[in-house]
């Protein structure tokens, strides 16, 4: 046997340890990626969890148009705090802190993902109003960033008692009284707040705000296309925190079944085309056209 063929046979002799240990390298590096490739490879997502997860409210998604209805027809702020939460169809309240500025005001809306029962940066912010003068512009933020909307404002008509009053400027009375110059959701009202989004919710009034709700949104991802969908996709890492920590309790079942007649996403499946509802071409779960489950996109990896 020549030398070289000594050599050759020696490398052919190391070479099952060699793929074992590249094996085992290979094993430490992607051990964790491969397990969870594995898991769900295997793992059915029980419908109710699908449905929820791919939900609007659950995105953090609201109807913005109908947000500036609201504000447009709203005589003080806590009715506007009213509309607005039984326009948003997520798991917690939408709660409100008015800023005064200079010439106006400012209004932020989150959603309290902390469930602390106050507003505070804990929370997830939904969108801004603003208010300079005569001038309005309510812009959407998280997965509401593709929305910007502006027009002339006025606020609306005084009462009677607001006319005669005349040591008491109108703009002081509609400015401080009603709250738009400065206010933030009071704990004590929280009760309030949530006893009348309940009751909303099991009414039909509710079924007409999702069916609303379902038509804007198919009409901005038809209006905005690609940019909407991203940013539907543009999911907060304290939503992240929130779904995930929701999902690993454990109970999450359990917890969606108790929900389900008094939620967005259960309220959504269960009304029948033969209702007239046609149902959302953008959180319809898995399946739907443009955006598909959240594991392996942005959003929710979960």
């Amino acid at each position: 046997m020549s030398k070289s063929d000594e050599n050759t046979n020696g490398v052919w002799s190391w070479l099952p340890y060699g793929i074992i240990v590249g094996g085992f390298i290979v094993f430490i590096f992607l051990g964790d990626a491969i397990g969870e490739w594995w898991s769900n490879l295997w793992y059915s997502e029980p419908k109710s969890v699908t449905l929820w997860k791919n939900s609007p409210g659950t995105r953090g998604f609201i109807n913005l148009d109908d947000v500036k209805e609201a504000f447009q027809k709203s005589s003080d702020v806590e009715g506007f705090e009213r509309r607005v939460n039984e326009t948003f169809e997520g798991d917690n309240l939408v709660l409100l802190n008015a800023i005064e500025k200079s010439d106006g005001f400012e209004i932020e809306a989150r959603e309290d993902i902390n469930r602390n029962q106050k507003y505070d940066y804990g929370d997830d912010l939904l969108f801004t109003l603003s208010v300079r003068g005569n001038f309005a512009i309510l812009k959407g933020k998280g997965a509401n960033r593709y929305y910007e909307n502006s027009w002339a404002y006025n606020p609306p008509k005084p009462s009677r008692a607001e006319r005669d009053d005349i040591d008491t400027p109108y703009f002081h009375v509609w400015f401080w009284g009603r709250g738009w110059g400065g206010y933030y959701t009071p704990i004590g009202h929280y009760n309030t707040i949530q006893s009348n989004r309940a009751t909303y919710r099991q009414s039909d009034s509710f079924q007409s705000q999702i069916k609303k709700n379902t038509a804007f949104e198919n009409s901005m991802s038809k209006k905005y296309g690609a940019g909407f969908r991203s940013s539907i996709n543009n999911v907060s890492t304290t939503r992240k925190g929130y779904v995930q920590k929701k999902i690993s309790a454990g109970n999450i079942q359990s917890q969606l079944r108790a929900q389900r007649s008094s939620s967005g996403w259960g309220v959504r499946s269960n009304i029948t085309s033969s209702s007239g509802y046609k149902g959302s071409t953008v959180f319809g779960g898995r399946g739907s056209p443009g955006f598909g489950g959240f594991s392996g996109i942005s959003g929710f990896g979960v």
